[in-house]
């Protein structure tokens, strides 16, 4: 990880970050309270609930014991200084009969409705899925199955780290692209 100098509270980037998408879209990690707070009013905005604001504004407070500044990363359009589309990230390790299993799971995914279909949230994964290796995690989903034809981004990344076929020869297209 890089460090960021300049910063009230300094922290790190994730390795390869930030990034320029191109067209003025800027990938990038939260580095500050102002970040934040930014990223929470987005979210609030793109789920439509004000409650989903509030947790993240929560989680980002120094509360969470699973999460830091740099977990959460968004896509910024320079033009307009606005974010655009997020993801955030939370390590976590579980045990299973008392084995330790370091893992990561996805969360507060959203993109503008005007920047979807641009590959924002693949961008971010890519990131996400260094920022795993690097802590030698694997994905999870307290998610179901059932959910993952919403976001199959979640399904390919588990699928990608355990080697397990996915889709049925031709079946892959009939499921819906991320944003």
């Amino acid at each position: 990880m890089s460090k960021i100098s300049g910063d009230e509270g300094a922290t790190t980037y994730p390795p390869g970050v930030p990034v320029d998408l191109g067209d003025g879209l800027l990938l990038k990690a939260v580095r500050n309270v102002q970040d934040a707070q930014r990223l929470a009013a987005f979210n609030a905005f793109v789920h439509q609930d004000t409650a989903v604001g509030v947790w993240t504004h929560w989680r980002l407070g120094g509360r969470h014991p699973a999460v830091t500044f740099p977990d959460s990363l968004f896509v910024e359009d320079t033009n307009k200084g606005e974010i655009v589309s997020t993801l955030g990230l939370m390590t976590q390790t579980w045990t299973y009969d008392g084995i330790p299993l370091p893992v990561g799971q996805v969360e507060l995914v959203g993109t503008h409705p005007d920047y979807r279909g641009r590959g924002l949230i693949r961008a971010q994964m890519e990131v996400t899925e260094r920022m795993l290796r690097a802590r030698r995690a694997s994905p999870t989903s307290t998610g179901s199955l059932a959910t993952s034809t919403r976001y199959p981004w979640a399904v390919v990344l588990t699928c990608r780290w355990t080697g397990s076929p996915l889709w049925p020869k031709g079946k892959r297209s009939q499921w819906p692209s991320s944003g």
